[in-house]
C-alpha cells in the first residue's frame, strides 16, 4: 500500500497559506503523494469540522480506497488538489 497524506482545510482557516505551502513542499521536494481537500465555505477550521461530520466521518472510513470521495463531492484543480463542492458539505 502506497503511503498518502491528506490535509484539511478551509480557505478561512488560520493556517490556510502554511497548509497549502506545506502540501506543495511535500509534493515538489520530498516527492510525496499529499492530497489537499478544501472547503469553499467561510467558516473557519473549527465549524467547518462540526459542522461537517457526515463527510469527515465518509473521509475517514474511505481513506483506504483509491479515491477516498465521490467524484461528484469534490472538484480536482489539479492531481492532488481538490475543493469540496456543495453537495459535499450538504449545501443547494
Amino acid at each position: 500500500m502506497k503511503r498518502q497524506l491528506f490535509f484539511f482545510t478551509g480557505v478561512r482557516d488560520y493556517g490556510f497559506r502554511a497548509i497549502t505551502s506545506f502540501h506543495r513542499k511535500l509534493q515538489e521536494e520530498y516527492q510525496i503523494e499529499s492530497h489537499l481537500l478544501v472547503m469553499p465555505t467561510p467558516e473557519p477550521h473549527s465549524p467547518l469540522i462540526k459542522n461537517h461530520p457526515n463527510l469527515m466521518n465518509h473521509l475517514i472510513q474511505n481513506l483506504d480506497k483509491e479515491l477516498p470521495w465521490e467524484e461528484d463531492e469534490f472538484t480536482s484543480v489539479s492531481s492532488f488538489s481538490h475543493i469540496a463542492t456543495y453537495k459535499a458539505i450538504g449545501m443547494k
